[in-house]
């Protein structure tokens, strides 16, 4: 009997020690990521975004490909295309950085400068002007990035009509690019002037060379002069219409010519209030000319 009771004892103790036991606690492995968070596994930490390289652009390559697009879009119209301008070009490259560095996208420079300021500054003779721009942000690739930027400006009313306007005679493109965004401007400009000129006997006429009120930040230019009349006629280059208003032109001219059909004058140097005189000198005719001044800028 103590023997029984010695055994239910010890079995009691045992029992009840093994639900006073404390559970094992296996130790378990944790990761630092290199961002520095705390994760269970290696494979939960977050990738690292790779940064995208710049796409590098050939911005000469650019500039050559835009022009010869906006060319292409003025034939396909009937229109004569555009003769390049080194100095255009420049303006144009300019303001292209000059939007870059500052942040914007506009005609207008911050301190209020606008694209005719620019294009008189730059020593440029124009009877009329223009602009498009096109700023790209965040630039993937340059594939047909010239395509792209002409056929944005041809869906836009404004840009396309400056593209397809008859009397611009010059251009030029410039094209800035910083990492992954791109500037462009194209500076457009009228430097030829056309007159059509009825004349009946013995009426003379009289054509402005060099306007001043163009107000422009030059004096004087050289310009080649084309005349094609039905009859013959005599021309004279005068410094001022006061010449012509008091007919004195006969003795006060700066040069002369007796025109048969046709004349070329090559870069005849043009100062401001320069004009010509016709003079019809068939009292049986009336005399149909047509002049043609190329204005000869850089």
């Amino acid at each position: 009997m103590k023997l029984f009771i010695s055994i239910l004892i010890l079995a009691v103790i045992f029992i009840s020690g093994c639900t006073q036991t404390e559970p094992i606690t296996i130790p378990q492995t944790r990761y630092v990521c290199p961002d520095g968070s705390i994760v269970n596994d290696a494979s939960m930490c977050q990738k690292p975004v790779e940064e995208t390289k710049p796409v590098e652009i050939n911005a000469t390559g650019l500039e050559k490909s835009i022009f010869d697009f906006v060319n292409y879009e003025r034939i396909g119209k009937n229109i004569t295309p555009l003769l390049y301008s080194n100095k255009l070009a420049q303006i144009a490259r300019d303001h292209s950085k000059d939007m870059i560095l500052k942040d914007y996208c506009g005609h207008d420079t911050p301190e209020g400068e606008t694209s005719k300021d620019r294009i008189k500054n730059g020593q440029i003779f124009f009877l009329m002007s223009g602009e498009n721009i096109h700023c790209i942000w965040n630039i993937k690739n340059d594939t047909n990035l010239a395509e792209t930027i002409v056929h944005d400006w041809m869906n836009s009313p404004g840009h396309r009509a400056a593209i397809l306007t008859k009397e611009y005679s010059k251009a030029g493109v410039g094209v800035y690019c910083s990492k992954y965004n791109c500037s462009t401007t194209i500076e457009f400009i009228d430097d030829s002037n056309e007159f059509n000129v009825s004349l009946d006997y013995p009426y003379i006429s009289f054509v402005n060379l060099f306007d001043p009120n163009l107000d422009l930040l030059i004096d004087n230019i050289n310009a080649s002069i084309f005349v094609n009349s039905t009859i013959p006629v005599n021309i004279y280059i005068i410094p001022n219409k006061n010449v012509y208003d008091t007919q004195s032109y006969g003795t006060n001219y700066i040069s002369r010519w007796f025109v048969q059909t046709n004349l070329e004058i090559n870069s005849l140097n043009i100062k401001e209030n320069y004009g010509i005189v016709l003079e019809n000198l068939n009292p049986l005719k009336r005399a149909d000319i047509i002049i043609k001044v190329n204005y000869e800028n850089p």
